[in-house]
């Protein structure tokens, strides 16, 4: 880095207030400062050593026009919080694909929302580095970081870590058998949650699912750390085979929370393994693996605790920001 206590600038388009404040706590732990940068901001970049944005999680096309267009600009990393598009797609492909979605959103952003938000991802990715300005995307699995360099991209596996916005052990009663938190409207997640609903509701077992729609509504902050101090169990359901968990085991761990998620890609799963973190179902059969892991409290309970250890001491927001800083030139 260019000087012993580097500064950053930490662009935050429309993102998790709670979020910002755990990766700018990461940093901070390095001696790192941080400025938070917003897109009304008149921006000024003489103080920084490097700018950040993670995600991105909205559409960040407005920023990367605006750095585009600005003389000098620090070097750029991203610490790319997103899912990619399937790994079979060829290159020669994607990156059209992924450039043309980024040609839409800078010209009608209304209009389109937030539809085909993977390309999305990758065409604002790929903006930056045409621009020169892009000097390291991070990502969160060995999956994401084969899509990404497959397209020329610059990245290096560094999951997000744990800072205290996921939560804590509150030692409450674990009177929820299991929960999902996540969107139900893509057409792969919708009819597998659908599907073990009916099968758990016929077992007995009880299943609190906050999918934000206007029937079972959402939670976050501290109402979401109570019910998963309340769950046995937090499913993880992919919109798609090649997605990974991390952060839904960032919020099961640290509020002790066994996951178990279906079955993953061994390039998918980042720094947690199978058995040890959390538990996997085998053959697809999701209800199948529910009803073993509540049968079996002392099996869950070594899961659960295991995790919540790695992920409180090992896998840190401040280690992960600190694996960040060491990469940097």
């Amino acid at each position: 880095m260019p000087r012993s206590s580097p500064r950053c600038g930490l662009l935050t388009p429309d993102t998790p207030e709670e979020l910002t404040d755990a990766v700018v706590g990461g940093f901070a732990e390095h001696g790192c400062d941080v400025d938070l940068i917003s897109p009304q901001d008149d921006w000024d970049f003489r103080p920084h050593d490097f700018l950040l944005c993670y995600g991105p999680m909205r559409s960040i096309v407005r920023g990367v026009e605006r750095l585009k267009a600005m003389p000098h600009v620090p070097p750029v990393i991203v610490w790319f919080t997103e899912q990619t598009p399937s790994p079979r797609w060829p290159a020669a492909l994607l990156r059209p694909a992924a450039q043309a979605r980024y040609a839409l959103e800078s010209r009608f952003a209304p209009q389109i929302g937030s539809k085909a938000g993977r390309l999305r991802a990758l065409g604002e990715l790929l903006a930056l580095q045409q621009s020169g300005r892009l000097v390291r995307a991070f990502t969160f699995t060995e999956t994401n970081r084969r899509a990404l360099n497959r397209l020329g991209l610059p990245a290096t596996v560094v999951p997000m870590g744990y800072g205290p916005m996921f939560g804590q052990d509150l030692g409450l009663e674990r009177d929820v058998d299991v929960v999902f938190l996540g969107s139900a409207r893509d057409s792969r997640r919708g009819p597998m949650l659908r599907r073990l609903e009916r099968q758990l509701a016929a077992c007995g077992v009880r299943f609190v699912i906050k999918d934000g729609s206007p029937e079972r509504g959402h939670v976050f902050g501290q109402e979401r750390t109570r019910l998963l101090n309340r769950a046995k169990i937090m499913l993880n359901l992919m919109r798609q085979p090649w997605d990974d968990p991390v952060f839904r085991i960032l919020l099961a761990a640290p509020n002790g929370a066994m996951l178990l998620s279906e079955a993953l890609l061994p390039a998918s799963r980042g720094p947690y393994r199978a058995g040890e973190h959390f538990a996997m179902a085998a053959d697809g059969d999701v209800a199948g693996a529910v009803r073993h892991y509540l049968a079996r409290d002392v099996e869950r309970r070594r899961i659960a605790e295991a995790a919540r250890d790695f992920v409180t001491t090992d896998q840190t927001m401040g280690r992960m920001a600190g694996r960040i800083l060491q990469t940097l030139p």
